[in-house]
């Protein structure tokens, strides 16, 4: 009876040791290993949807830039207005804030001027005091609420590229400040910041590309021609 009970004892105290400690260090590193895949994977997936997202808006307010200068809205008074552009500079000037603005190039007359006539008078200070081209003077306007618009507060930067289709001579992609759409036809123009114009080929095509943690997406505006296309591309790692 005392040898049964012994043996009983033993397997009831033998049951109630618990984990070893190998036992508790194995499952913590495979709880570690798992934790790692998986914010790995939400790492890359969060880089992915900001850097898309900021593409994303960037080329929606290029497309809307291009549709106004198409659709050329001139309000009661107004000059003519020679096209609608983008503004780069706050967007490799800053290193804090990646910013643009869209913005609307007038005239200095009521009536009709041709685009390649006004290039030499392309002026780069805004008029701060107006939204519409009713001063009289050549000069860029503000689109309504389109002001340094941000795209992205930390963590992205910006560069740009510019590839020759037709035309293997190099230029200097930096110098590209400012983008117009020529008003009716649509047809880009580039500017730099001085507000000089760069006379490009007929068919061209620059990159305008956000990157984060050794990711890039692109929004390419292309000149084939007499048509400017807009391109958004693939990410690249």
């Amino acid at each position: 009876m005392a040898t049964a009970l012994s043996k009983k004892t033993k397997i009831l105290g033998k049951n109630n040791d618990g984990y070893t400690l190998i036992e508790l260090l194995v499952v913590m590193a495979i709880i570690s290993a798992l934790f790692l895949v998986s914010w790995a994977g939400f790492y890359g997936l969060n880089t992915t949807m900001r850097l898309r997202q900021a593409s994303e808006n960037m080329k929606s307010d290029i497309v809307y830039a291009q549709r106004a200068a198409m659709l050329l809205k001139r309000d009661v008074g107004e000059n003519w207005v020679s096209g609608i552009g983008i503004d780069l500079r706050d967007m490799y000037n800053n290193d804090d804030d990646l910013r643009y603005t869209l913005f609307k190039w007038c005239s200095s007359s009521p009536n009709y001027v041709d685009f390649e006539d006004n290039i030499p008078n392309f002026p780069e200070d805004y008029n701060t005091g107006s939204d519409a081209c009713i001063t009289g003077s050549n000069e860029l306007v503000v689109l309504p609420n389109k002001k340094n618009i941000l795209v992205s507060s930390s963590g992205m930067g910006f560069r740009k590229g510019r590839d020759g289709l037709s035309d293997s001579t190099d230029r200097d992609a930096d110098a590209l400040a400012f983008i117009v759409f020529e008003s009716v036809t649509g047809i880009p123009h580039f500017f730099d910041e001085g507000g000089g114009y760069i006379s490009e080929p007929s068919d061209v095509e620059y990159e305008l590309l956000l990157n984060i943690r050794n990711r890039t997406n692109g929004v390419y505006v292309e000149k084939a021609g007499d048509v400017g296309l807009l391109l958004n591309f693939e990410f690249e790692d």
